[in-house]
This record gives C-alpha cells, sequence and structure tokens, in this order.
C-alpha cells in the first residue's frame, strides 16, 4: 500500500520521503577510499536527480551542495535539508562539508 492511499484514507496529510545523497563527514578521500571517483561537488547533484527522478519528495545534502542540489534538480517543491550549519568559529567535530548559516 501506498503513503498517499494511506494517507488519504486516514485523512492525513502525506509524508514526505527524503533520501540522504552524501554525509557531510565524508569527503573526496572517504569517496575514493569505497570506490567513487567523482567528487563530492560531482556526486551530490547526481545523487538528487537520481532521487527526483524516483519519486523521492527531497534530499539531505551540505550546505555546500545546495546551489548544485537547486540547478540539478529543478521541481519547484523539492526539498533541501541541511545538516552541517555551524555558527562561524564553532568546531566542525565531525563534519567535513559544512557551513555556517550566512
Amino acid at each position: 500500500m501506498r503513503f498517499a492511499d494511506v494517507s488519504e484514507r486516514e485523512h492525513l496529510e502525506r509524508p514526505r520521503i527524503i533520501g540522504v545523497t552524501l554525509l557531510t563527514s565524508v569527503n573526496q578521500k572517504i569517496l575514493t577510499e569505497v570506490g567513487v571517483a567523482s567528487s563530492p561537488d560531482q556526486h551530490v547533484p547526481a545523487l538528487a536527480r537520481l532521487a527526483a527522478a524516483s519519486g523521492l519528495d527531497g534530499v539531505v545534502a551540505s550546505p555546500l551542495e545546495v546551489v548544485s542540489v537547486r540547478a540539478a534538480v529543478t521541481k519547484e517543491d523539492f526539498l533541501v535539508v541541511t545538516p552541517g550549519v555551524r555558527p562561524s568559529g564553532a568546531a566542525p567535530h565531525d563534519q567535513r562539508r559544512s557551513d555556517d548559516p550566512g
């Protein structure tokens, strides 16, 4: 049974389904180690296009990749959830691809 069918039957808003492109703790070195030849800048938009083509409502992506995801997926209501947003000067902890709110 599809989420939309259950939501309609129960008079609920259909849940949004999002996919994870690439963890913000992953960088080029880690991608290479797992056999991915492309850079995060190339890989994330490709995964976002795949998610959109598969019917997902959005993706999780680094704040550094929001612009490239938006360029790759032109669906107006496509969601981009951005973990890895840190105040300027804050410790990055395990985040390798993060940015400040500005």
